[in-house]
């Protein structure tokens, strides 16, 4: 099981919350962890052998925690003093950027570590702690919970209105549009992102992909993102995230996920995957993705019909998908 959260990456009708806000709650976020795995394992040391090789191990994965906890600690550093100081962003960069090899964006490096602890320890000598270690940082990455990016249907339509700027966008229910939308999707290059283009970009649902591809560089490239689209209605606001998470090289963490939570949602939102799925673009990337991802609104739904009608036309979307 894991525990996913939207609080410091919902902007579905918020703008009080900028990509630094965001940027630096998932730097947190990964301290968090990282510290939580170092108390977790010096509680096991006093059940491993007191020399040999597995002390060795042991001794490699509290250094390399260590190192981690402080290269993250300098970003986190660097970030805060753009945001509370007016320091240059350009400095906050290059620390981020930097390459010493201290920062690590996968838990391959610790994973593998433990891993090896396990294969030297004799049995009963605490393989199981170390293997259940090893298997929470499997399950929840680099981070305390998996993130959901959160932005409203009405958001990302008009960023690709403004983003492709041709009249065919004006109604994207039309087939003609989905097809439009697909070869976008079949032709997209990946755009290369930075610091700079990410502070620049004015459009608040391309610049949540721009977010979700610095997290993927500099944070953790490994933990999926949720990108959660607030009241959709149409297959079209869904291949449109399908093609903005291509353009920005993140369709393979990035589960663009429809919310149903209008009356219109509610009712049609089985029809809508079931649209999405003869569109073979969508397909590809759902099996690239390994799952689909969707979800219902509860407490929205409820202020939208009521409460029982809500929990009603949910039912009837569960059996319908």
């Amino acid at each position: 099981a894991t525990f996913a959260c939207w609080v410091g990456y919902d902007l579905d009708g918020r703008t009080d919350i900028d990509w630094r806000k965001s940027f630096i709650l998932r730097l947190q976020e990964k301290r968090a962890s990282l510290a939580d795995i170092r108390e977790r394992f010096l509680g096991l040391r006093s059940d491993l052998p007191a020399d040999g090789e597995a002390q060795r191990i042991s001794r490699q994965v509290t250094g390399k925690l260590d190192l981690t906890i402080a290269a993250v600690d300098e970003q986190i550093e660097a970030l805060d003093k753009v945001m509370t100081a007016n320091a240059a962003l350009a400095d906050a960069a290059n620390i981020i950027t930097r390459s010493d090899g201290y920062n690590i964006t996968t838990v391959e490096p610790i994973v593998g570590l433990l891993r090896a602890l396990i294969e030297v320890l004799p049995a009963g000598k605490g393989k199981r702690g170390v293997a259940v270690l090893a298997g929470l940082m499997e399950a929840t990455g680099l981070g305390t919970a998996h993130i959901h990016v959160r932005i409203n249907a009405v958001q990302l339509n008009n960023a690709f209105r403004a983003f492709v700027h041709e009249p065919w966008t004006r109604d994207l229910s039309e087939s003609q549009a989905l097809a439009r939308i697909v070869s976008m999707i079949e032709a997209a290059r990946h755009e290369t992102v930075n610091f700079e283009s990410l502070d620049l970009e004015t459009a608040t649902a391309i610049r949540q992909f721009a977010l979700i591809a610095q997290i993927q560089k500099h944070v953790d490239r490994e933990t999926p993102v949720r990108f959660l689209i607030a009241e959709t209605e149409s297959p079209a606001t869904v291949l449109i995230a399908v093609f903005f998470a291509t353009l920005f090289g993140v369709d393979h963490i990035t589960d663009v996920s429809p919310l149903f939570e209008t009356p219109l949602g509610l009712e049609t939102g089985a029809r809508v995957i079931e649209r999405l799925l003869e569109e073979k673009a969508y397909v590809n990337y759902v099996k690239r993705r390994k799952r689909l991802a969707l979800q219902t609104g509860f407490s929205d739904a409820g202020r939208f019909v009521g409460q029982i009608a809500a929990t009603l036309a949910i039912e009837r979307l569960h059996h319908g998908l």
